[in-house]
């Protein structure tokens, strides 16, 4: 990527030598002008040449100094306080503003991009701050649940049953924390990406039935009628990502369905683009939780009973704009959520059906 060399506009040249000529010249007009009145009021009388251009000279260095400070002091005010706000964000005070005001554009606009990149940094401080806090909530959790069966399990005269119970808590809380681990790490991976994914071309039917496959035993569990519409298509993508896709969106549709219910899986393959619809008959997101499903760490109210840490649909979402699409989702509670992703098709390939 080049760099833009940034320069001063020339208006804000012209503007600095303005001031500066006119500065100059007024102060040798006024001095001179003040000096040719005492001489017709006699307070001078014959002055050599010399000694007159030296003293309107001399005056009027000291008179062009004066003024060069004061209006030098209003015109880099914004300057000065644009330096006390940049010491205050390398102190980490991210709420600090500067006025955006001025005579001169450049200055004016140097306070407004001053003040979008604080907020910037303020927004990221917040986000940290928030996912730190989520982080060590959705760990503690886990782990306390994971330290209380293992004192249970040291229990003197514990049963079989109790103890095989007790075991396999502990397992699903390892388990947990396993996943979470993972998203969390793809996730940093992801969002410091630098470089263009790996792609190759592989058959996207073939893995969307993969995925179905791997969800079986819950599926069959809850005795959902599953609806598939997928035609052969081939995709040039990162296939371990888009598995990762996949299995978070039919994996909350298989979780959130209720006992009889059904799952649609449809591949819309077109010239530009190929889009994936998955609609379930499940218990629904609220209107006010669907702007935000797609945050790092955030569950509905109709999703907090069940387990989860709220990252595997932003997960699916950073997967799905590297590759250059979009993923949307639609919801009415007890009706049910149909999620769209659609994913561009390369400009070296076009999908096979």
């Amino acid at each position: 990527m080049k760099s833009k060399k940034t320069t001063l506009r020339p208006n804000l040249i012209l503007l600095f030598c303005a001031a500066v000529f006119l500065i100059t010249t007024g102060s040798m007009l006024l001095i001179g002008s003040i000096f040719v009145l005492l001489i017709h009021m006699g307070f001078f009388i014959r002055p050599r040449p010399f000694f007159l251009f030296l003293a309107i000279a001399v005056s009027s260095i000291l008179i062009s100094t004066l003024l060069a400070r004061l209006i030098g002091e209003k015109i880099f005010a914004p300057i000065k306080e644009l330096n006390h706000a940049t010491k205050q964000i390398a102190d980490g005070n991210f709420r600090v503003s500067i006025k955006e005001e001025g005579t001169v554009a450049e200055v004016r606009e140097m306070a407004h991009n001053f003040n979008r990149m604080a907020e910037e940094l303020r927004r990221t401080e917040i986000i940290h701050n928030d996912f730190a806090r989520n982080v060590s909530h959705e760990f503690k959790t886990p782990l306390s649940s994971i330290e209380g069966y293992a004192t249970l399990l040291q229990s003197p005269g514990l049963s079989e049953e109790k103890r095989l119970e007790y075991a396999s808590r502990i397992i699903a809380g390892t388990k947990r924390l396993t996943t979470m681990t993972g998203n969390i790490l793809m996730l940093s991976r992801l969002e410091n990406q630098q470089t263009g994914i790996e792609r190759s071309a592989f058959s996207l039917d073939e893995q969307l039935r993969q995925i179905v496959l791997l969800y079986e035993d819950e599926w069959n569990r809850k005795e959902l009628c599953l609806e598939l519409d997928l035609p052969a298509v081939t995709y040039v993508g990162n296939e371990e990502l888009l598995f990762q896709i996949w299995q978070n969106l039919f994996g909350n549709a298989v979780k959130f369905s209720n006992p009889g219910g059904s799952v649609f899986l449809q591949l819309l393959p077109e010239e530009k683009q190929i889009t994936v619809l998955l609609r379930d008959t499940g218990i629904g997101i609220a209107e006010k939780d669907l702007n935000r499903i797609f945050e790092k760490f955030y569950q509905g109210e109709q999703s907090r009973n069940t387990p989860g840490n709220g990252l595997g649909l932003a997960l699916a979402k950073q997967i799905v704009e590297l590759h250059g699409g979009s993923i949307t989702a639609s919801s009415s509670l007890q009706e049910g959520t149909e999620f769209t992703v659609i994913l561009p098709v390369p400009a070296e390939a076009e999908p096979s059906s």
